[in-house]
Parts: structure tokens; C-alpha cells; sequence
């Protein structure tokens, strides 16, 4: 799993250290690799205890050589300088999949680049605790919800090979969003 962060607010690097600590509960033989474009002290310090907490987790810093979020060029430099797996696992830091597990995660009938899920639901953070608690949650207004026709990235799933294939992520997007 490859989690690329930017740490701009609390926000997201409260929803990075859920995150990581999500899935390295849930896939505990799965090695994750968080990959920040800025040296966050306090973001460094938690991965460390999670790291020794679970033991699949690995830091890295990349230096990007201006302010703008290099998401395309942070992935990059975590699959071909960090991973050796066959399939990566592309993460937004703020996705969880639901009822997750590595069969879940690989590619069905061996495809080239695979989206693990077919809807997605934006939550409020009181659903998401709510959610998280009850394994369910109850909406006062309906939320937005997308199917994947609609809607791309997030959580994509890629082998190896065609990564390389490709030559990865196309760097010449910058921030993030389109280079899903």
C-alpha cells in the first residue's frame, strides 16, 4: 500500500494517522509505505510509534523542489525506490475500504489496473464515528454518494509490471486529482 500525504492541515494528517493505523490493523502482513511531501515532525513521531505498534509501516520524505503537492511524483518515487511488491495499492490518506482484506485489494481475473469498490459515500465525520462504532450509520439528510462511472481514484490498484510498463504516474500533473 502506498499512502501519499501533503500535509497542509490538522485535518489531513488526523485522517492520515487514522488511515494507516486502519489498514495496518486490518492487513497486518501488508507493508505500507506513507510517503510525505513535507517533513512533518509530529506526523513522523506518530508513524514511528505506529510502525513499532504493528510493524508494516515505513516512512519516507520526499523533496520536491517547490510548494506544490507532487502526488503523480510522490507515488512514483515510493513504487520504484521503496516497493518491491507485485501489486501497489495507490490509497488517498482519507479512503478506507470498507471490510477490507488482500484478496479484496488484488486485481480480479489478473487485470492490468483495478478500482477495489463501485460506490463511494462522503461522510461527515459524525457518520464516520458513528459508522465506526455501530458498524452502520444513520443519515439526517441524504449524503452525496457516486458510483464509479461517475468517479475515479481514491483507491486504485495496479500490478507492477504495467506500472513500469507505463512508467508511471504522469508527473506532469501537479496537485492532485487528475493523475488518477
Amino acid at each position: 500500500i502506498v499512502i501519499p500525504h501533503y500535509n497542509q492541515s490538522s485535518y489531513r494528517e488526523r485522517n492520515l494517522l487514522y488511515t494507516v493505523e486502519y489498514y495496518a490493523k486490518e492487513l497486518p502482513d501488508v507493508p505500507i509505505i506513507v510517503i510525505e511531501q513535507i517533513d512533518s515532525s509530529i506526523t513522523g513521531v506518530v508513524l514511528e510509534e505506529l510502525s513499532m505498534k504493528y510493524g508494516n509501516i515505513n516512512h519516507v520524505i520526499f523533496a520536491a523542489d517547490d510548494n506544490s503537492f507532487r502526488k503523480a511524483a510522490l507515488i512514483n518515487e515510493a513504487v520504484w525506490n521503496v516497493s518491491d511488491s507485485e501489486y501497489i495499492a495507490m490509497i488517498d490518506n482519507d479512503c478506507i475500504l470498507r471490510d477490507v482484506t488482500v484478496e479484496k485489494l488484488l486485481p480480479i481475473n489478473e487485470c492490468s489496473v483495478y478500482i477495489p469498490y463501485n460506490s463511494i459515500n462522503f461522510l461527515r465525520e459524525s457518520h464516520t464515528r458513528q459508522l465506526l462504532r455501530k458498524g452502520s450509520f444513520t443519515q439526517s439528510k441524504p449524503l452525496q454518494d457516486l458510483h464509479i462511472s461517475k468517479y475515479t481514484g481514491g483507491i486504485n490498484v495496479f500490478s507492477r509490471d504495467t506500472f513500469d510498463t507505463v512508467g508511471g504516474f504522469d508527473e506532469a500533473f501537479v496537485n492532485w486529482g487528475a493523475e488518477d
